[in-house]
């Protein structure tokens, strides 16, 4: 049988979405708080880091356009569902445990439903930020709705009854999660809408948690721009160039907007993930990097290591946040675009390290596969 031709830029997007979270998460700029009279050198790089919101749109796409265009084996599925759901599980309770007594948590003072709780039950616990571990769920999520998807994806192929299926919901998730958002967004500054139950729509979200409902669309969108890439290609480059452009003005206007509204900065990455501009740049980005695909072909060495980084990607995920709550917190010693890419660079290396050498440990390898 055929081995089937790798794709090199979904390498690419899950190696830029990697290294983004490094530096998303070592940010040079999260830090600048909000006033009326910023200075032009503020304003662009709150400019420059509203581009971090397609992160984990990125990653979500990625995983929709490898899942949705190879066929499914159900039991293969359901395995990798329980795999991913036990290793949440350890790495959330190691995150804890670590972070915990590098800030001095006392768990020898918890009784067992403490415990529990925590470490079963995904209470917070106090000393030991790991927020970031959202993820997970999610995507957790996103794999017990694929079989279904899936289903509709494949009818794509044969008629045009699963795009009948696929865009009728995608155009919902479109409305009730990013349109519905947006318009929320701004109704404290708009007096007509002042008093309007805006929030009762999101009744029409298929998940509990709008974030969650939005990277539904992007897990989707992502199947149909790998599946119809050819079809992208008509658009033209300086369009999405343009698009991206767009988008990030679109960010920044909305942080500026809230920043205003509340007096104190907006966050305007984690919080835009169900926003237009941030879908917007999140495809644009995604069909920039499918034009690089010829070229990289070209690249065996580039290839390798993106290839490399993204198949630890996971492990990356979990390495960092560790590593950035513990050790990584003294190289804080310098600011500025260029000094934080170098630095997120030699975090998601390090992380890489571990991952591979995790690998040729046998009692560690499924824990990092």
């Amino acid at each position: 049988m055929e081995q089937k031709k790798r794709q090199h830029y979904l390498d690419l997007v899950k190696f830029l979405a990697v290294i983004n979270l490094c530096a998303l998460h070592y940010s040079w700029a999260g830090d600048i708080e909000f006033a009326v009279n910023i200075s032009f050198a503020t304003a662009f790089r709150r400019f420059v880091y509203g581009f971090y919101a397609c992160t984990v749109p990125l990653f979500v796409m990625v995983n929709g356009a490898l899942l949705f265009n190879r066929p499914l084996n159900l039991k293969k599925h359901y395995k990798s569902l329980l795999t991913i759901s036990l290793q949440y599980i350890f790495w959330r309770a190691v995150s804890i445990v670590l972070i915990g007594l590098y800030n001095g948590v006392d768990f020898a003072s918890w009784n067992l439903t403490k415990m529990v709780n925590v470490f079963l039950l995904l209470q917070e616990a106090e000393g030991a930020v790991i927020h970031h571990l959202w993820f997970i769920p999610m995507l957790i999520c996103l794999y017990v709705w694929f079989p279904l998807l899936k289903a509709a994806f494949d009818q794509c192929e044969h008629s045009s009854y699963g795009v009948k299926l696929l865009l009728p919901f995608m155009g919902m998730l479109l409305v009730f999660c990013f349109l519905l958002d947006d318009v929320m967004l701004f109704q404290p500054a708009i007096p007509v809408l002042n008093a309007a139950n805006l929030g009762a729509f999101r009744m029409f979200q298929p998940m509990s948690s709008p974030l969650y409902s939005c990277m539904l669309f992007y897990f989707i969108l992502g199947g149909l721009m790998h599946k119809y890439k050819d079809k992208l290609n008509r658009i033209s480059t300086p369009l999405c160039l343009a698009v991206a452009l767009l988008s990030g003005l679109g960010l920044y206007l909305e942080w500026w907007v809230n920043s205003e509204l509340m007096g104190a900065t907006y966050d305007n990455i984690f919080a835009s993930h169900e926003n237009l501009p941030a879908a917007f740049l999140a495809a644009a980005v995604f069909i920039l990097c499918q034009r690089l695909e010829a070229w990289l072909s070209g690249r065996r060495k580039l290839c390798r290591v993106m290839n490399t980084v993204s198949q630890e990607s996971l492990s990356v995920y979990y390495f960092h946040w560790i590593l950035l709550s513990t050790v990584f917190e003294y190289l804080h010693v310098a600011d500025g675009y260029i000094f934080n890419v170098f630095r997120s660079l030699i975090l998601c290396a390090v992380c890489v390290l571990l991952s591979l050498l995790f690998k040729k440990i046998p009692l560690l390898r499924r824990l990092v596969h």
